[in-house]
């Protein structure tokens, strides 16, 4: 994976980014595998909020040509917390998007491989929604999470590393 710093290009700003870059102190994207093509239907990085960091995968609403790569992103997200040892941060509802359309039969099969794969995770899984309209999908991933507050995303993602909060 190839890790480049969060930009505010005209080509590639989202109001999910814009919304990422408000709530962690540090975001860093990574992008696909390029085994086919890169896809902005997940939006996936490392984030530090505070002191604690996370995995984030972020639901970008938007139709993106072949979302299929990006699920596949999004499970090797959660493999990736795993072996860091970073709870995984699913976050989605940004604020300002349109709700999206039924999903295709495909994405639906995408959707819950990375939902098995978020279930079956060895670190804990929290959710934070923005407070925008949810699809299917979304609301099939915040089934795999624990949801968190933004006020208590700091303490929530220390504690369960085990620190103290001060």
């Amino acid at each position: 994976m190839r890790a480049r710093p969060l930009s505010f290009s005209a080509r590639e700003a989202t109001t999910m980014l814009e919304e990422l870059s408000s709530i962690f102190d540090w975001f860093r994207e990574l992008c696909g595998d390029r085994i086919q093509w890169e896809d902005k239907k997940l939006i996936t990085g490392l984030a530090r909020v505070g002191r604690a960091r996370a995995v984030v995968i972020a639901f970008n609403p938007e139709q993106t040509p072949h979302p299929e790569a990006a699920f596949r992103k999004g499970i090797r997200m959660v493999k990736l917390a795993e072996k860091l040892g970073c709870p995984v941060l699913i976050v989605v509802g940004a604020k300002g998007e349109r709700s999206p359309g039924k999903p295709s039969h495909d994405l639906i099969h995408f959707a819950e491989e990375l939902f098995k794969s978020l279930l079956s995770a060895e670190v804990p899984v929290y959710s934070l929604s923005l407070g925008g309209k949810l699809g299917e999908i979304e609301r099939l991933m915040l089934k795999a999470a624990r949801p968190v507050e933004l006020k208590e995303l700091e303490k929530a993602l220390l504690l369960e590393r085990g620190e103290r909060i001060c």
